[in-house]
């Protein structure tokens, strides 16, 4: 299962990467923003801790250059390593900084999570196209009430 997780993630990695349009001179650099799931559920639904050689796995696939940041969230969303270029400090903070990951989260509001990765501030070229790489069990639980979380997960 670890391996197939795995190939997944470098999988969607590769399909962020690939330019926009077909045949164009210059791709735009990658706005990628990963977030990740660490709400209680997790503890059961990843036992194995999996996101975390996921996150690593995904820190050195990114493109020197490319935007990327990475938020944990649970009730809220937090940077984990900020939003910034792609560098080898960068990424040396980002896999330094994966231990973090971990499943004590009290609710899972995806929906927020999306919102502030997404409004996070603009990367500085304007053509780049924006990336989510969404490492949960989407289980949706923003309340007690079932009639909000339902609403939630619908419009995600």
């Amino acid at each position: 299962m670890q391996h197939s997780a795995i190939g997944l993630i470098a999988f969607a990695l590769f399909l962020a990467f690939q330019a926009p349009v077909a045949g164009a001179d210059e791709t735009p650099p990658a706005d990628v923003r990963v977030l990740i799931d660490v709400s209680g559920s997790m503890k059961q639904n990843d036992p194995h801790n999996l996101r975390i050689p996921a996150l690593k796995l995904l820190v050195n696939l990114m493109p020197p250059g490319a935007w990327a940041g990475v938020w944990l969230f649970a009730e809220q969303a937090q940077p984990l390593v900020p939003l910034e270029r792609v560098d080898q400090n960068w990424q040396k903070q980002a896999l330094a900084l994966a231990a973090k990951i971990h499943s004590r989260g009290q609710r899972t509001d995806i929906e927020a999570a999306l919102k502030k990765a997404a409004l996070e501030r603009q990367t500085a070229d304007a053509t780049s196209r924006r990336r989510l790489i969404l490492l949960t069990d989407g289980l949706v639980d923003v309340g007690k009430e079932a009639d909000k979380n339902a609403a939630s997960k619908k419009r995600i």
